[in-house]
């Protein structure tokens, strides 16, 4: 087995990328902002592992990782689970990254389980005197599957000819 693959979860890995803007989607309303400038992509050419990048807030104690999934149940006002007519799509809290002082870029492998194409957000997170703080989602840009030819590199195509 290939120990890419072996990922379960989210794994902390500080850098300092470049990233691209990305949209907001306000899910919970609030003074806290998510993070502004993130990238996404696919580093295994299949859709098993994803790359996301984004600028630390300032007052952050963590980011709220998300997915967005087609389900086809949904929580009740009581509580229980209820099963939907039509499936539906929803954003699924996928992980937690803890802040880290001092790092301006972060860089998160997630492991998506399913090789399902996918949409991910993230929220700002601020926790003080036991109250968390959410702040709206930022969803990352669409994420593409690379091709195989640019998985192909130069030395694969000299010794091709």
């Amino acid at each position: 087995m290939d120990s890419r693959h072996a990922l379960a979860g989210l794994a902390l890995i500080v850098s300092l990328l470049g990233a691209t803007e990305a949209m907001t989607e306000d899910i919970v309303t609030g003074e806290l902002q998510p993070p502004k400038t993130l990238s996404a992509e696919y580093t295994d050419g299949e859709r098993a592992l994803v790359l996301l990048r984004y600028h630390a807030v300032a007052s952050a104690t963590s980011y709220r990782i998300y997915r967005e999934i087609m389900v086809e149940y949904d929580a009740a006002t009581s509580g229980e689970l209820v099963a939907l007519d039509e499936p539906k799509t929803a954003w699924v809290p996928w992980g937690l990254v803890e802040a880290v002082p001092g790092v301006d870029t972060i860089s998160i492998m997630i492991a998506t389980l399913d090789d399902a194409n996918s949409r991910f957000g993230i929220a700002t997170e601020v926790t003080e005197a036991g109250q968390t703080q959410r702040s709206a989602i930022a969803v990352f840009p669409s994420v593409d599957v690379p091709t195989a030819a640019a998985l192909t590199s130069w030395g694969m195509l000299k010794r091709s000819r």
